[in-house]
């Protein structure tokens, strides 16, 4: 027995004071201890006009190493000696500011960057210097070796390679071993999606530069960027540590960690031992709460829309989990963000459809903005788009792009060209999947198509989905044969929680048709170069519709097959709201990406 005198025990985490950068919270009674500068002026840190190190200098300017004094951070191809002398969404590599997440796979060489940044666009470290793309080969929660080792597709040599090192002990309570995340797993990807839009909110939100990624933020939804991109890096770069992890292991080490929401142990199974969860059922109801719209009754959740106009039913973020004890009883709440319904320089606003960077004029208008200097798209009025920091008109079919904004909506960017969407055929080289007539490219930027071989699994004769039970995997092969896919059956909105594997793109089959079709029309060129795929504003009533049912009739059938109105709306409506068209696209795409 163990000697009770070495038994740990718990004691309170002090955590020390941390000292604020310049524009930080203080209080001028203690500016000494809450400031760097040791100045405190209108409950805000002060920077000073000399340095000696850059936490001397206010915000958005560094300190030089030649003079001693605060300047100015410095914008891209700037000469740098450190990632602090850039502006905030740049890093130095090699002696000059660039962007980060900018460098396309084997094309420049890059430094390798700390805490989690990277000049490379996958988000990985560089290979010798060079960016690269790698994804798991196989089933990534599968155990491996040592002897056997994890194998990964490097994308721009199209090679396998393996790596007996990413075969790594986790935390699970039998000691098995799992490989490590490749970056371009859509697990990897997430987070480097989490981590541009940290870095993109973090250049307008005027972070100091020694805080351009731990700068307190909240998003438009209201939501801590900082514990999101944590959570979701956690989870990412720990996920060989945490398969079959215990709970309380979880928020022992990995406190921060965003884990994907897991259905619970079905105790009545007895048809198949390899069963071992089964779904939540989702039902339109009458509340039993007045003002309620979600009750969750053990594996039955039962919805309902709120009555008012003003109300909505606010779903948890990240994850929505109907086994999480806090999502027990959810009440109707009055709108009070704008995400998904910003609306873009040049287009309607009011008090309900707020502009996305300026304020609606008073009693509504139109989202102001000066169409002249342009760092994104976002800067410029509808019919225009950013040219090397410069709002211009949209170039004409067949003009020269360097991305698809820049083109019409009705076309997109392909080796510096604009061309018409939905276009290229099977086999082609394309840089966006929406050229391609499939719509949908695989790892090798081609465009391809897929068919299923769901392995002796039997499809709905009604709606030819495919049941599967959360221990199976739904398995798919590309057009010509080459590749093979696999997608883990989950979970979706049903009524009586069976899950189903997703539709593909399989040209024979109407459903895509029908959708690749209504995408093409709703390319409207009377929109923001940003709202092509979801023009609201110019979408009349039938056209909602027809888009709401075209989604459902292929991309979310398998989720919300058989779903009431209140459920398609609250859930279906909400994640299609918070995702916008590359989210929606990204959460198609990704299926391949396993």
């Amino acid at each position: 027995m163990a000697n009770s005198t070495n038994s740990p025990t718990c004691t309170p985490i002090t955590q020390p004071k941390q000292k604020g950068y310049p524009g930080q919270p203080c209080n001028q009674t203690t500016q000494k201890t809450d400031c760097w500068s040791g100045l405190c002026s209108a409950n805000g840190c002060l920077g000073l006009p000399s340095c000696k190190k850059h936490s001397d200098c206010p915000v958005g300017q560094y300190c030089t190493n030649t003079s001693a004094n605060c300047a100015d951070q410095l914008a891209a191809g700037a000469a740098c000696t450190s990632s602090f002398d850039c502006q905030n969404d740049l890093g130095c590599n090699n002696g000059k500011c660039l962007a980060y997440f900018s460098v396309s796979d084997n094309t420049t060489t890059v430094q390798v960057l700390k805490d989690g940044l990277s000049f490379c666009k996958s988000g990985g470290n560089p290979k010798n210097g060079v960016c690269t793309n790698t994804t798991n080969i196989g089933d990534e929660k599968a155990t491996c070796t040592s002897q056997n080792s994890c194998s990964y597709f490097e994308h721009y040599t199209n090679t396998t390679i393996p790596d007996p090192d990413s075969c790594i002990c986790g935390y699970n309570p039998i000691g098995d071993k799992y490989c490590k995340l490749g970056n371009g797993h859509k697990k990897f990807v997430k987070y480097i999606q989490a981590f541009r839009a940290y870095i993109e909110l973090a250049k307008t939100k005027g972070c100091h530069t020694l805080q351009r990624i731990n700068c307190p933020l909240v998003d438009a939804s209201g939501n801590d960027t900082i514990k999101n991109l944590t959570g979701y890096k956690e989870y990412a770069t720990n996920f060989a540590l945490v398969q079959g992890i215990k709970d309380c292991v979880v928020k022992t080490v990995f406190p921060n960690i965003i884990l994907p929401p897991q259905p619970p142990v079905n105790p009545n199974n007895t048809n198949n031992t390899n069963v071992t969860t089964m779904c939540s059922s989702y039902k339109c109801e009458t509340m039993k709460t007045a003002g309620d719209c979600i009750e969750v009754d053990g594996l039955t959740v039962n919805a309902a829309e709120c009555s008012s106009y003003k109300q909505s039913c606010p779903l948890p973020q990240p994850f929505w989990n109907a086994t999480d004890p806090a999502n027990k009883e959810i009440k109707c709440a009055d709108k009070t963000t704008t995400s998904g319904k910003a609306r873009y320089p040049g287009e309607k606003c009011n008090s309900q459809f707020l502009c996305w960077k300026s304020p609606c004029p008073d009693g509504g208008g139109y989202c102001p903005g000066d169409n002249k200097s342009c760092q994104n798209a976002d800067d410029c009025n509808f019919g225009s788009a950013c040219f090397n920091g410069t709002c211009k008109a949209q170039v004409a079919k067949g003009g020269n792009c360097t991305d698809s904004w820049q083109c019409p909506n009705s076309q997109g960017c392909n080796k510096g060209v604009c061309i018409d969407y939905y276009t290229l055929a099977l086999g082609v080289s394309s840089d966006d999947a929406n050229l391609c007539m499939s719509s949908y490219t695989n790892i090798n930027k081609t465009c391809d198509s897929v068919y299923a071989n769901y392995d002796g699994m039997t499809a709905n004769a009604t709606s030819g989905l495919v049941p599967c039970d959360t221990a199976q995997t739904c398995n798919y092969t590309s057009f010509d044969g080459k590749t093979k896919n696999q997608v883990q059956c989950q979970c979706g909105f049903t009524p009586n929680g069976q899950p189903y594997c997703p539709l593909r793109y399989d040209e024979t089959a109407d459903a895509w048709k029908q959708r690749i079709s209504f995408q093409k029309s709703n390319t409207i060129n009377s929109c923001h170069t940003f709202r092509r795929f979801n023009c609201e504003e110019s979408l009349s009533n039938s056209m909602k519709g027809s888009r709401w049912n075209t989604q459902m009739a292929t991309s979310l059938l398998h989720q919300f097959y058989g779903a009431g109105d209140c459920v398609k709306k609250i859930w279906g409506d909400s994640s299609r709201i918070k995702l916008g068209f590359y989210g929606f696209v990204s959460m198609v795409l990704t299926w391949f990406l396993l």
